[in-house]
């Protein structure tokens, strides 16, 4: 045995260098710029990122959270850093999954998935959406600035991936859209309500522009596309009723739809006369929560209103609008109460999953909160009237 051998010292490898020489796994020099290792063998240097993310610590795991299906892998023909991979992973277990609990999405279950193998743009702003997730996740290792700077990268190369993709490719149309759909939750989640109004806008302009392709399903993915954006226009109705208006109140969700060909939020959903034409309706609890969308919409919009009055504005001529939309919005309400029976004794519990299951008592309580909400709605600020619906509101709470 050669025991004068010696052991070469294992040198620590760079943290901080070049996004090129980090994703092959080579040192980095370091170079102010562009570092030399990368141009002098002819390579494009991708710069270095102005942050990065805590390594997990055995503090910082997370021992006590619910078991999760293994994330799918996904390799992209692409450079990406350890940093990278982290953020995408955590969308894997963590948002898609909470995405998916209640409802099924073509979009989240296949899309996303299928575009990420392809496109940078959709690969930054997955990236993007991890790091915002993580970064309202309590107790999550990296500190809230870190998250944030790591979204703010993500978008911005997300954006300078758009930026560069030939607007005649056919598939620029649906990378935009998902991109703009990926950039509206994030700032849904940040409550950066105007920003995401914004992104509604532009996707909805593209919408207008053309009839995207079939899919899988065998349905135009515009029906899908257009599904996914009104429900975000619901969220952020929900949100800025509960959590505030935020620095941006000025802006409004109505503004975003005006001058758009589509009827995101239409007063009654075309779907509904074609139910009661023919025998069989929907067959699932998702394309039930695509009918039931324009009512709930409708309603937080409604709610705003009344709570933006005081009682003595609800009591005098100005709150003749509002009545009136209270009166329309019941009647909208009665025809979903008599859609949504026909759709219960169709789709008894026997034959739903345990996922349908609870999508279908999530829709069963939030028509239960629109016919409270309708009848307390105007009452706002008179307590005495409120005391009757107490009971309601409790068993509601009890069922919640």
């Amino acid at each position: 045995m050669n025991q004068g051998r010696t052991r070469r010292a294992r040198l620590k490898r760079s943290k901080t260098g070049c996004r090129t020489c980090r994703a092959r796994h080579v040192k980095c020099d370091e170079t102010p710029g562009k570092c030399q290792n990368c141009t002098s063998t002819g390579r494009q240097c991708d710069g270095y990122d102005a942050h990065r993310l805590l390594l997990p610590t055995t503090r910082t795991r997370h021992s006590d959270r619910l078991p999760l299906s293994p994330p799918v892998a996904v390799t992209v023909p692409w450079a990406s850093t350890s940093d990278e991979r982290r953020c995408f992973g955590f969308v894997q277990a963590r948002t898609i999954p909470d995405v998916l609990s209640y409802f099924d999405s073509l979009i989240w279950e296949q899309f996303v998935l299928q575009m990420v193998r392809r496109e940078p743009a959709v690969w930054h702003a997955v990236v993007a959406l991890g790091a915002v997730h993580q970064h309202i996740e309590p107790g999550l290792m990296g500190g809230s600035t870190v998250w944030e700077l790591m979204a703010v990268a993500q978008s911005t190369r997300s954006f300078a991936c758009l930026r560069r993709r030939n607007p005649r490719d056919p598939q620029m149309r649906e990378v935009t859209l998902l991109c703009c759909l990926l950039f509206t939750i994030m700032d849904v989640v940040r409550q950066e309500f105007g920003t995401a109004v914004q992104h509604i806008r532009a996707g909805l302009r593209i919408l207008d522009e053309d009839t995207l392709s079939i899919s899988s399903a065998g349905q135009p993915l515009h029906l899908f596309w257009l599904h996914a954006f009104r429900h975000l226009d619901t969220q952020i109705g929900s949100d800025r009723l509960f959590m505030g208006e935020g620095s941006d109140a000025s802006s409004s969700t109505e503004d975003a739809f005006r001058g758009s060909k589509l009827a995101v939020q239409p007063a009654v959903d075309p779907t509904w006369p074609s139910w009661s034409s023919h025998s069989k309706g929907p067959h699932t609890v998702s394309s039930a929560r695509h009918m039931l969308e324009p009512l709930y919409n409708r309603f937080f919009k409604f709610i705003r209103q009344c709570w933006r009055m005081s009682p003595a504005e609800l009591q005098s001529a100005a709150a003749a609008p509002v009545l009136a939309e209270q009166a329309s919005l019941t009647a909208q309400y009665h025809r979903a109460r008599h859609f949504w029976r026909a759709f219960r004794m169709e789709q008894d519990n026997s034959r739903l999953s345990p996922k349908d299951q609870r999508g279908a008592e999530v829709l069963e309580i939030w028509l239960t909160a629109v016919g409270l909400g309708l009848q307390t709605g105007p009452l706002h600020g008179d307590l005495a009237a409120l005391q009757r619906f107490t009971p309601q509101y409790r068993d509601l709470l009890h069922r919640s």
